[in-house]
């Protein structure tokens, strides 16, 4: 059973200035914080090309492809049988 009327639901004005601070500061600090990596000093990053992380040394290109492909058809399998016997 709904209320007739929506009880009025107040803010303390003590919580809303501590909600004001928390967010005036918060942005103050996003804009310090923005303002300090554009200053940053950005040396060139020294490019390693042939690491073994690099050349997918952990999946091999075979296996890396066949393993998520095989469970793709399997799926689409399975759920063309269970559309099939309703």
């Amino acid at each position: 059973i709904l209320p007739l009327k929506t009880p009025v639901i107040t803010i303390p004005p003590l919580l809303k200035l501590a909600a004001l601070i928390v967010t005036i500061l918060g942005l103050l600090l996003a804009l310090e914080l923005a303002s300090l990596t554009s200053k940053q000093f950005k040396p060139t990053p020294h490019l390693a090309l042939h690491h073994f992380s690099n050349i997918l040394g952990f999946f091999p290109a075979i296996i890396h492809r066949f393993i998520p492909k095989l469970n793709l058809v399997l799926g689409q399998t399975i759920a063309s049988q269970i559309v099939d016997q309703t």
